[in-house]
């Protein structure tokens, strides 16, 4: 589940609605009472009803009935109901359209990816980047988690990941070993220091050096399954403890074959690529007695 900001809120809000409702206003009708319902076109995992609801709460709308995140939905399900003006439920209404489609969308592919893989391997998991659409991440994180999901990292601050794009700066992998070398014990434990490794630019050698420096993990891009089987039960034999992850090209036709490699976890951005959910939203004037 996630809180959104008032930023945030407002974000989305002014996205939307930058001025004022001309359907609305044109019809006349802004000021009458109505009820806004959402039900289930499908069956899913449904996210983002949280946030959904603060949004019918900022226009001022009362929200009545809502499932919590995590609800497993069949068609037909009522999954959110409010009461208000016509001018705050047709305000609300596709920014709410929008959230619980396309985190539930995710919600449920996250689910789905993490049970095919669990099926295979139970020690192995996936874990998302941080690669989605920019202004997105909190609410594509929240959906991924809610279907099982969690990021691999959530951003540059709170961890140490380096590319090949990092060691180009000291003059390759070997000015990388170097760099590693010169640091303090301490400075490898406090944060712990992941590696990727390039297909087509490092060789097991690398891999073995870098495990002897001390990196906490190995991060393998696009590397064929069948190799990285091999490269990890190698590694595996001579450093139990050095995590390994799998990143780049995994997909819905190779995800059984990357989770068999011997891997900790696949790290991939195509779970926040999913259909969106379906989902029936109804708005109509509450019946006057």
């Amino acid at each position: 589940m996630i809180i959104l900001t008032p930023a945030e809120i407002s974000a989305l809000l002014q996205e939307d609605l930058p001025y004022l409702d001309l359907s609305t206003e044109f019809l006349g009708i802004g000021r009458q009472k109505g009820v806004l319902s959402v039900h289930a076109r499908e069956a899913t995992l449904l996210a983002g009803v949280e946030p959904a609801a603060q949004i019918l709460g900022q226009f001022g709308a009362e929200v009545l009935d809502c499932l919590p995140s995590g609800s497993t939905i069949s068609p037909g399900d009522l999954v959110l109901s409010a009461v208000g003006t016509a001018y705050e439920l047709h305000g609300a209404w596709k920014i709410v359209a929008g959230l619980l489609s396309y985190s539930s969308g995710i919600a449920q592919r996250a689910q789905h990816w993490q049970q095919r893989v669990q099926r295979v391997s139970a020690q192995v998991i996936v874990v998302g980047t941080r690669k989605h659409f920019p202004g997105i991440r909190r609410l594509a994180i929240a959906a991924a988690a809610v279907g099982g999901v969690y990021p691999h990292r959530l951003g540059l601050s709170e961890s140490i990941l380096l590319f090949r794009q990092h060691s180009n700066f000291l003059g390759g992998l070997a000015g990388l070993h170097e760099q590693l070398q010169e640091r303090p014990p301490a400075t490898r434990t406090a944060i712990p220091i992941i590696v990727e490794l390039e297909m087509g630019h490092s060789k097991l050698a690398d891999a073995r050096q870098f495990a002897q420096r001390g990196v906490a993990g190995l991060q393998f891009d696009k590397f064929p399954a069948d190799l990285l089987h091999d490269w990890a039960m190698a590694l595996r034999a001579e450093y139990p403890h050095l995590k390994l992850f799998a990143a780049g090209g995994i997909d819905d036709g190779n995800l059984e074959d990357y989770a068999n490699t011997g891997v900790d976890a696949l790290v991939s951005s195509a779970i926040y690529y999913a259909t969106p959910a379906d989902f029936a939203i109804d708005i109509r004037p509450t019946e006057k007695k």
